[in-house]
């Protein structure tokens, strides 16, 4: 994966982040990602900011 070059104004990050491939990885590994993930009522993100 490409790294990220510093300094990248808000339009290139964006442009990077859209035209650069991700990482692949295997599916039992996302399963179990996924399978750990805290599930929020969509929109909810004070609740979430709240706790880190």
């Amino acid at each position: 994966m490409a790294e990220r070059s510093e300094g990248l104004s808000q339009e290139e990050a964006g442009r990077w982040f859209f035209e650069t491939a991700g990482v692949r990885g295997p599916a039992v590994r996302v399963e179990e990602l996924v399978g750990q993930a805290v599930r929020h009522p969509a929109g909810d993100a004070a609740t979430t900011l709240a706790q880190n």
